[in-house]
């Protein structure tokens, strides 16, 4: 069984589809749109998407493509818990950091770490926190920093110079099983739907009107 999910190996959701399909091929895709259309194409069997950052809030590349493109079938959620840590290279310990990388994600989750410690440092996204390490195993010699997990410091046998940085210290991120059928990973305790829906025109208690409908039913809601 082939599932895609959004790489480099690693990555955040690297971790989310271990948890899913430990024995299954996994293949890393560079971007959440393209990781869904392999799904479509029948090019991989099911796809491991973020949607939602309980800090960042929703993934909107996910949303967007599933509302507005897509018929794909969600068929199973996960919650990783994501923890950031800020990642030099080992010889670099003691030296005055010259920039700090990362996916704008994981810079976002750790705005206040950031401003109290490194204000006047420049920071460089990447296209994912893989890369941001990769990149200081590469460049050795530059005092460069990077935040990610700590795999990626088993990984690339970096040094956590600081440890939790995120703003939230639960901060989590939700993904989508997207395919055919659930992981044998999941028991199924409890359905969920997801509910996306336009209005006909925009007048003052248009939402209300609609969402009343669920409140009268004793119908339990939330945000995606």
């Amino acid at each position: 069984m082939k599932v895609a999910y959004l790489g480099p190996v690693g990555s955040f959701s690297y971790t989310a589809i271990k948890k899913a399909y430990d024995n299954e091929q996994l293949l890393a895709y560079p971007s959440i749109t393209d990781l869904l259309q392999a799904v479509e194409s029948s090019e991989v069997d099911a796809a491991v998407a973020p949607i939602e950052n309980s800090t960042e809030g929703t993934v909107t590349e996910t949303l967007d493509y599933l509302f507005h493109q897509s018929k794909l079938k969600v068929v199973a959620e996960l919650v990783l818990p994501i923890n950031q840590q800020f990642l030099i290279y080992p010889q670099n310990q003691g030296k005055q950091i010259e920039k700090i990388l990362s996916h704008p994600q994981a810079i976002a989750q750790s705005r206040k770490f950031l401003r109290r410690k490194y204000q006047k440092i420049p920071i460089w996204h990447t296209p994912s926190t893989a890369n941001a390490a990769e990149y200081l195993v590469n460049h050795p010699a530059e005092a460069f920093a990077a935040i990610g997990s700590e795999l990626l410091a088993q990984m690339y046998d970096l040094l956590i110079l600081h440890h939790n940085i995120q703003d939230a210290k639960t901060n989590r991120t939700r993904f989508w099983v997207l395919g055919q059928k659930a992981p044998h990973a999941f028991a199924v305790s409890e359905y969920k739907y997801s509910l996306a829906f336009t209005m006909p025109k925009n007048v003052p208690g248009i939402l209300n009107s609609a969402l009343s409908v669920f409140a009268k039913r004793k119908i339990n809601l939330r945000a995606c």
